[in-house]
Formats: structure tokens, sequence, C-alpha cells
């Protein structure tokens, strides 16, 4: 199973799936995180948000065209 860099970057800081959906203030529940990290293409704001609790840019968790 290929892990996609959002699963990554949460398990490599030791979180959850309902950790990071807090960090994000709830613009991405956990149930949508779920589906980012199986590799469904996020919306704009979900990956901005995602970047932000991470401290990194959108393009670093996706190949954003």
């Amino acid at each position: 199973m290929m892990l996609t860099k959002v699963k990554l970057e949460r398990i490599q800081r030791g979180l959850r799936q309902a950790d990071v959906a807090a960090l994000t203030k709830g613009k991405v529940p956990q149930h949508r995180l779920s589906l980012l990290e199986r590799g469904v293409t996020p919306s704009p704001d979900e990956a901005k948000a995602l970047a932000d609790a991470f401290k990194v840019s959108p393009e670093e968790l996706f190949q954003m065209a």
C-alpha cells in the first residue's frame, strides 16, 4: 500500500485523524481526511487547511496544477 503525503505527515507527527481534524478547526472533518488519505483530491480550501495544520505548503502535500 502506498502512503499519501498527507497520511505520511500525520503518522510522522504521531497524530490521529481526529487530531488533524481538530487542527484544521473543522475545515477538514475526520471522515473527509480519511478519503484524502486514500487519494481523493482535496478542494483548495481543504488543501490550505491541511497545509496550515502541518505548517507546510499545499504543494508539499498535494501535487497541484
